[in-house]
């Protein structure tokens, strides 16, 4: 695990593809699965299409972070790292308008899913810093 971080603060582009591959597998889960299997997750169909639009802009982001191979990379992983942290709070904010229709299984794959990127967020400023001093 320590090889990979420090793998991560010398080849920071990889955070990108990290970041990329967990925004696809939210934007299949919410924008497919979740919808298919809607009356048990308590959002409707038009929310859950919403919140899967964000991660498929995060997935074109990423993809053009990660080919464009930014000489400023900081700040590109600062902005994908605040990016994610908005699609927390929507999420959040979205679970609690909800609240009352959502089920203990959309609860739990939302809660999930913030848990995930908000340590995703944690290593992308973790780099960030890393490599700022």
């Amino acid at each position: 695990m320590i090889s990979f971080l420090k793998n991560l603060n010398s080849k920071p582009r990889g955070l990108f593809i990290i970041d990329g591959f967990g925004a696809l597998v939210s934007a299949f889960f919410i924008g497919f699965v979740l919808v298919k299997f809607q009356p048990f997750i308590g959002l409707s169909k038009s929310t859950l299409y919403f919140l899967a639009v964000f991660p498929t802009i995060l997935i074109v982001y990423n993809v053009y972070c990660y080919f464009k191979n930014p000489i400023k990379i900081l700040v590109f992983l600062k902005i994908i790292a605040f990016l994610n942290l908005f699609y927390c709070f929507l999420s959040i904010a979205i679970i609690l308008y909800n609240y009352n229709s959502i089920t203990k299984l959309g609860l739990f794959y939302f809660g999930l899913e913030i848990m995930v990127l908000l340590l995703l967020i944690r290593l992308e400023f973790s780099v960030v810093h890393k490599i700022s001093n």
